[in-house]
């Protein structure tokens, strides 16, 4: 076998634009949605109490009540409006020879596997994804011992065929080597 190493220009290379993406379940992104608001209001009223019930929580260290749950109410207020936003933008592609997840509001960003180098993979659901048909896709490449990438808001069906098939394309591409 003869070794080639031609060099490619960026202009012939596969634009990540091109590449059709498939967003997660929209009953993922209200679920999101939901224990995020929960979250932030159990958070808010904890603020609330202690905005109320401590008139300076660290007296010692001069930093008043307000300033700490001004801050706290802040934040998760900035949690929740960055997951309301950047849940939606949650997708990802499942192609012949590569798995691709793409996340991200104010960085994109865009994770994307070999089929041939995913070592284990893995459908995993909570409580939360049972009941509504949910689950979530883990695959492990070589050489780590944490996963990739998650895929999280697939149907549960779609979760098991997108596993089968990256099992049985590595069955397929070990047996022509």
């Amino acid at each position: 076998m003869e070794f080639h190493n031609g060099v490619l220009s960026p202009e012939s290379l596969p634009q990540i634009s091109q590449l059709s993406f498939t967003p997660v379940e929209r009953s993922y992104i209200k679920i999101r949605r939901l224990i995020t608001a929960v979250v932030v209001i159990v958070c808010l009223v904890l603020t609330a109490v202690a905005w109320l019930v401590i008139p300076d929580l660290l007296p010692a260290a001069g930093i008043p009540a307000k300033i700490i749950t001004g801050a706290l109410t802040f934040i998760s207020t900035l949690i929740a409006v960055y997951c309301w936003l950047a849940d939606p933008k949650k997708c990802f592609a499942l192609r012949e020879h590569d798995l691709s997840y793409q996340s991200g509001l104010i960085v994109r960003k865009t994770v994307t596997q070999p089929i041939t180098r995913v070592q284990h993979v893995e459908v995993k659901q909570g409580p939360i994804e049972r009941r509504y048909d949910l689950a979530c896709l883990l695959a492990y490449s070589a050489g780590g011992h944490m996963h990739t990438f998650v895929i999280l808001g697939l149907r549960f069906e779609v979760a098991k065929q997108m596993r089968a098939f990256i099992l049985e394309h590595k069955e397929a591409v070990r047996d022509e080597q």
